[in-house]
């Protein structure tokens, strides 16, 4: 058993070195992924680690390692105030995306009852654009 605290600074430094970008943020996505907490429980809460969680959270840092990106490790991404599921395979929205939905978003208001606008679904990576532009209109 370790303290969370412990961990999360083991791992870090192990992660220096490599390839891996945003080492601390990542880690800190991973861990409170595994763990269902918030950051203010990752920093404030003395958290012990049972032998089960750290086997299972070392079994995503090597994922980690292996530069597979940590929205398809966790299976989820936040888009546009929303949550996707994301396993592997599944293309990530970009994060610059979502001015897309604010452009659709000011350009719709602008316009008035008259005119008929209508939204294509082309392909798999627009489906995030498509449903957080939709519910945005439905709030």
């Amino acid at each position: 058993m370790i303290l969370l605290k412990e961990y999360i600074k083991n791992k870090i430094s192990e992660l220096e070195g490599t390839k891996v970008q945003e080492k601390k943020a990542k880690s800190k996505i991973l861990i409170q992924h595994y763990l269902k907490i918030s950051k203010a429980e990752l920093f404030f809460k003395d958290i012990i680690l049972s032998s089960k969680d750290i086997k299972n959270l070392d079994r995503m840092f090597i994922q980690l390692l292996q530069n597979k990106p940590v929205q398809h490790i966790t299976g989820v991404t936040h888009f546009y105030n929303d949550k996707f599921f994301t396993p592997p395979g599944v293309f990530i929205p970009r994060p610059e995306t979502e001015l897309l939905v604010d452009c659709a978003v000011e350009f719709v208001s602008t316009k008035t009852d008259t005119i008929k606008l209508s939204l294509i679904h082309i392909s798999e990576p627009t489906r995030p654009l498509y449903i957080s532009y939709a519910v945005f209109c439905l709030k």
